[in-house]
């Protein structure tokens, strides 16, 4: 029996793709799930091949899931996938993830067409060239500067600038990170991989912008299931809810405005500025 489409979302970290899962999951005869797959079924060992093989097999298992027991498996708090995947401490600590792998109860009634979007954002980064031709993507980019200031606040790799499940499938940049000492010089070059990856490999329009996800209050991503999309709640753009010192600002601010090709084709230098202006000034 043919199904409905089954639709990946990937994107920068911390650029609110928890967010768009979490909005495309209350839309009608869609279910999503927030990096569903979880990091172990890919050993050290593990090729692109059998890379493709565990996530094929993953989104028939979800799917068989979803129809015979009307659960789905999510990274999920109380239930529920959120609307952001980390604490708002605003304490000097790095916040914590607040997710968890587990099972959701799938509650609206579906079509047997019914959409599955699955997002997980190195993982499918690393794989986009393979999974495009399977699958359509769709990746979610922010401003470069709120992006890179989350960065420093949480406590995940990305923090101490590495990036697991990207180099795991991709040697090259394994190679650039390992050969750089500076922290923030590695954030920057994770950070061009990821932009560097959808500037070349997606094609025109499945590339969403954080910003106009909540200017239209969750309409752009209209895109990705081709019907009116709206968000339940009320989007308001979020910044970080730990702000770092104005120095450091800066200091990433100027890091990018150094490296405009990082960004090009998605954000104008001016954005950035305008960022920090409006944030720090």
């Amino acid at each position: 029996m043919s199904h409905g489409a089954d639709i990946l979302i990937t994107g920068i970290p911390r650029s609110g793709t928890t967010l768009v899962c979490s909005i495309l999951g209350e839309q009608s005869d869609v279910v999503a799930a927030h990096e569903p797959i979880d990091p172990g079924e890919f050993g050290q060992n593990i090729d692109v091949t059998k890379a493709m093989t565990t996530i094929r097999a993953a989104m028939k298992n979800l799917r068989h899931s979803i129809d015979s027991e009307g659960l789905i498996v999510s990274k999920q708090n109380g239930g529920r996938i959120p609307t952001n995947s980390v604490d708002s401490t605003s304490d000097h600590k790095l916040r914590r993830e607040v997710t968890r792998l587990g099972s959701i109860a799938v509650e609206q009634p579906l079509s047997e067409k019914f959409i599955l979007a699955v997002k997980h954002n190195a993982l499918f980064t690393s794989l986009l060239s393979q999974l495009m031709e399977e699958y359509p993507v769709y990746a979610i980019v922010r401003n470069p500067l709120a992006v890179l200031h989350s960065w420093q606040t949480v406590d995940f790799p990305i923090s101490k600038g590495r990036i697991p499940m990207g180099e795991r499938f991709d040697s090259q940049l394994s190679q650039i990170l390992d050969q750089e000492v500076d922290v923030l010089a590695r954030q920057l070059e994770i950070l061009n991989w990821f932009f560097k990856s959808f500037r070349s490999r997606l094609i025109d329009g499945r590339t969403l912008r954080y910003e106009e996800i909540i200017s239209s209050q969750g309409e752009a991503l209209s895109q990705i299931l081709g019907r009116s999309v709206r968000s339940r709640t009320i989007l308001r753009a979020q910044f970080q809810a730990r702000k770092l010192q104005v120095d450091q600002a800066v200091v990433l601010r100027d890091a990018l405005l150094r490296r405009p090709e990082i960004y090009e084709d998605f954000y104008r230098s001016s954005e950035i500025r305008h960022m920090f202006e409006a944030e720090f000034v």
